[in-house]
């Protein structure tokens, strides 16, 4: 089997049921138990370490995720909880502006809120820069 069908028949869904409560992972007002350490997508993994959680949001957000937990709303379904940067710049804009490959100067993280697991459309790679910027790169290849 090659790696393009073996990638294309990795189930999606949540990775671990976590139940170690020794390092509490943030919840929300409208969010409960269970909690999940990662979660697959169809094309990439996404787990609750710093080499492993940055993403992007179908509207371009970059977020930072803190935890994969359950909604209480009518229609539970699991939700990514983290921090979206507030400040997204060109990295560079020399041969071409860095965000036409999806690279971006981050900084400065906002409030924690929920996003559908559906609204994640891409991995990102987030490297720090100086004291104050990390520097967002697609991640291409699981």
């Amino acid at each position: 089997m090659n790696m393009a069908q073996n990638n294309s028949q990795k189930e999606v869904g949540p990775i671990e049921f976590r139940h170690d409560n020794s390092k509490p992972k943030p919840l929300l007002s409208n969010t409960c138990n269970p909690q999940y350490n990662g979660w697959q997508f169809k094309h990439f993994t996404i787990k609750l370490d710093k080499a492993n959680n940055c993403v992007k949001t179908s509207d371009g957000q970059v977020v930072m995720v803190e935890n994969f937990a359950t909604s209480t709303s009518n229609k539970p379904q699991v939700v990514v909880i983290g921090r979206s940067y507030i400040r997204k710049e060109e990295f560079f804009d020399n041969p071409c502006k860095s965000s036409s490959l999806g690279i971006y100067k981050v900084s400065e993280l906002g409030p924690l809120i929920s996003w559908e697991e559906s609204n994640i459309i891409e991995k990102l790679v987030c490297l720090p820069f100086d004291e104050v910027h990390n520097i967002v790169i697609p991640y291409l290849h699981q």
